[in-house]
């Protein structure tokens, strides 16, 4: 965002002028590899004497091969660190030896490792909504995937928990990947209380006007979902939501939902035009399912993404590339759905396709952390896919993605489905 704010400047100057005793460096998902390892360079680079910590689910599961591999590196926080870091930075500020439960440290050019020892029990003690932290925080509220955009409307990510009830076989985030990621084994759950106050901080003194559910609030059961609408109401916050729903969401839910926000947008993952790939990756619902759900879903105050992804176990090219006029389909019947062009997928070190590839009949190729550094430096497609499937090869799965996602592109090009594309942008644009 910096770069993009001043594009005359360059990023070494940013790093120069920052004065700390310690950087700390997101490295949770894979997609940070690359760049979070060349920023913890450039960062020792210029300030030698400070230290370059770590943190997240990928630096968590390959601590051992990046502090061997990358000497620059002083540390790595394993798993949920909100209180070994700060212990951590006590040890610094005192200049006294960083050895702790939950850390990887260098110290006199030994790696030393102590696990974590105990897991969080309650998350309602942390704030999660101090915006103001953060350098250019008005601007950032305008991010989004593709980059920074003035007209979107301002938006805020909001935890309802650490952790998964799911153990979707192509996800890092569920139960095994959070295991493995050295996470813990529970899943800890916000109260609906604390939610809603965030909510309201976020609405209110930072003026966000959609909030980002990390979890499907209808996962937790109808008890909770009903509990934090019914707060979030009572405050009279007027904020729209975005969630990605974990099935197809129900109608009462739907009903509580649009009670409670100006608009909502659901995100859809129906991966496959095949019912079987999309049960075995832990998907338990249909197309079909969906399109019976039209009858509550297709209405204006509802975005809906379809998301698609090529090369899961069971898909073979030819049942892939059903997935363009299934796209066609799909938004020719619901006016409020949007799909989004697929990217290559990427195995999750940690998600269950990767931990037992057998089960799954699945060909690793990436089993490194330098597999993930290299990927992600590259911008060739085929580059980004690390694994092959018994009906894929690697090379098909990027072919094959390239072409549904090209074909889906043209349609848009080409003027097709402006009616939901205008609904979509409506949703989040405000200029």
């Amino acid at each position: 965002l910096w770069k993009i704010l001043n594009p005359e400047k360059y990023v070494s100057e940013l790093i120069e002028s920052l004065d700390a005793k310690i950087f700390g460096i997101d490295l949770h998902w894979f997609t940070h590899s690359y760049g979070a390892i060349e920023l913890a360079r450039a960062v020792k680079r210029e300030h030698r004497d400070a230290k370059v910590v770590l943190g997240g689910y990928t630096s968590s599961y390959f601590y051992e091969e990046i502090m061997k591999r990358y000497k620059f590196i002083d540390g790595i926080a394993l798993g949920l660190a909100e209180r070994s870091m700060v212990e951590y930075a006590r040890k610094v500020v005192r200049g006294e030896e960083c050895e702790l439960h939950g850390f990887v440290v260098r110290e006199d050019g030994k790696i030393k490792v102590k696990p974590v020892e105990t897991y969080q029990e309650s998350l309602d003690e942390y704030d999660f909504t101090r915006v103001h932290k953060m350098r250019n925080w008005r601007e950032y509220l305008r991010c989004f995937p593709g980059g920074y955009n003035p007209c979107r409307k301002p938006s805020f990510w909001v935890p309802l928990a650490r952790g998964c009830m799911r153990n979707c076989a192509y996800c890092g985030g569920g139960v095994e990947g959070f295991r493995a990621a050295h996470m813990g084994r529970k899943l800890t759950v916000r109260s609906a209380r604390r939610v809603a106050e965030d909510i309201d901080i976020l609405a209110s003194k930072y003026g966000v006007k959609i909030v980002n559910f990390s979890h499907d609030p209808e996962a937790f059961g109808d008890t909770y979902y009903k509990e934090l609408f019914s707060y979030i109401r009572e405050r009279g916050v007027s904020v729209s939501a975005y969630w990605d729903s974990f099935g197809i969401p129900r109608k009462e839910f739907i009903e509580e939902a649009l009670k409670t926000f100006e608009n909502i947008i659901v995100g859809i993952s129906l991966e496959s035009v095949l019912d079987e790939v999309r049960f075995t990756l832990g998907r338990r619902y249909t197309i079909e399912d969906f399109r019976r759900a039209g009858e509550y879903l297709r209405d204006e105050r509802i975005g809906i993404d379809i998301y698609w992804t090529v090369g899961m176990p069971g898909e073979t090219e030819k049942t892939a590339l059903k997935m363009i006029e299934m796209s066609a389909e799909l938004m020719r019947e619901f006016k409020n759905a949007y799909v989004v062009p697929p990217f290559p997928y990427t195995i999750d070190p940690n998600a269950p396709m990767a931990l037992h590839p057998e089960r799954y009949g699945v060909k690793k190729i990436f089993k490194t952390f330098k597999d993930y550094y290299r990927a992600t430096s590259s911008i060739k497609w085929v580059d980004w896919v690390g694994h092959e499937t018994k009906t894929m090869s690697r090379k098909q799965i990027a072919r094959t993605t390239e072409k549904v996602y090209n074909a889906i592109v043209k349609m848009y090009s080409a003027g097709l489905f402006q009616e939901n594309l205008k609904h979509r942008y409506l949703l989040e644009y405000e200029c």
